[in-house]
């Protein structure tokens, strides 16, 4: 990931990395302005989840045929006004 350089705002890059938690890392950033040469550390951390995954069983729960709705003996009025027994 690249950054820009805090001094002159040229594009700097991560010259290493490592996680210091499990949701935060530690970057250190070099500038590619030769004449600058600024290096300096960054913190990225994780805010919040958005959206999490299901787990397997959560998936396998879901996809179970019963909890899908039924249609059983479903009617519909057509425009002439007779009833119809709908396909299912």
């Amino acid at each position: 990931m690249a950054m820009r350089c805090p001094v002159c705002g040229e594009t700097a890059h991560v010259r290493s990395s490592f996680y210091a938690t499990k949701t935060t890392k530690e970057s250190y950033h070099q500038c590619k302005n030769i004449e600058c040469s600024c290096t300096f550390k960054t913190l990225e951390t994780l805010y919040s989840i958005i959206r999490r995954p299901l787990s397997p069983d959560e998936i396998e729960k879901k996809a179970e045929p019963d909890l899908l709705p039924k249609q059983s003996n479903v009617h519909c009025l057509s425009k002439y006004g007779d009833n119809f027994k709908v396909a299912t």
